[in-house]
């Protein structure tokens, strides 16, 4: 589904990029889309095997054999007006496959009926879990981003330098650090995958700058790691002496900058 794409479109584009720039109105239409009341979509979530349309009539009260299929079907269903069940077949090895959970998005939200299916569905993964963040806050923020044209043409999102300035000031000021190794320090603290290659395309950077960059960021470790500094505190000259890392974690967890 094209909700998996749009958080990669976001962060992993530059600003001015055409598929960018028009991800908020292909969320819009996304949302229209949702909209429609006959759109039924497979919940892709269920973890129900080995139960049956009987099994799961109770959890669904007034619901009804499903009506509106374009062809007789010769298995047992359910349709409470916003969950469609389907019997599900029996595989080779003789046991029975899980039942197909249908839903259609128009209808849900915070009504009893949802939440019996939130009930019925692994909510992680699920296509329940992209409508409703399709339809909530963080898509929308994440529109709003794109549409303010804050993102310089060119830069990465990624690259606090451009998205977030002020706090790679604020970085700089409270741990000692240079502009490139506190960028580097707020990518790898909060982004999910800051390999060396993803850093040096988001920043621009040569492979020179990014050794610059994290051997200063390794200095301002050193303390914690029990390193021995040159007088100018810009090489490290002894090996680190850490102990256990349980120690180092919990030691790190408490030196943190506040």
């Amino acid at each position: 589904m094209t909700c998996h794409a749009m958080p990669w479109i976001y962060a992993e584009l530059p600003g001015g990029d055409p598929v960018r720039e028009g991800l908020p109105e292909v969320a819009a239409l996304l949302r229209e889309r949702l909209a429609h009341p006959e759109m039924l979509l497979d919940t892709r979530g269920c973890s129900l095997r080995a139960l049956t349309v009987a099994d799961l009539a109770p959890s669904f009260p007034g619901a009804h054999e499903y009506r509106e299929a374009r062809t007789p079907l010769d298995h047992p269903t359910l349709d409470d007006g916003l969950t469609v069940i389907a019997e599900g077949g029996i595989d080779r090895r003789g046991a029975r496959e899980s039942p197909g959970i249908y839903f259609r998005p128009a209808q849900y939200g915070k009504d009893e009926r949802s939440q019996r299916l939130d009930s019925a569905v692994d909510r992680e993964g699920s296509l329940l879990s992209l409508v409703r963040w399709l339809r909530g806050p963080e898509c929308r923020r994440l529109e709003e981003r794109i549409s303010s044209g804050a993102l310089p043409p060119g830069s990465y999102e990624t690259d606090p330098r451009a998205s977030a300035p002020d706090t790679v000031a604020k970085a700089a000021a409270d741990l000692g650090l240079d502009t490139d190794a506190a960028t580097l320090y707020l990518q790898l603290l909060a982004l999910p995958a800051p390999t060396d290659r993803n850093i040096r395309r988001w920043n621009d950077w040569t492979p020179a700058r990014h050794k610059a960059a994290a051997a200063r960021l390794e200095t301002w470790k050193a303390d914690l790691l029990g390193a021995g500094l040159s007088p100018d505190r810009e090489q490290v000259l002894t090996s680190p002496t850490t102990g256990p890392l349980p120690e180092l974690f919990a030691r790190a967890w408490q030196s943190r900058p506040r």
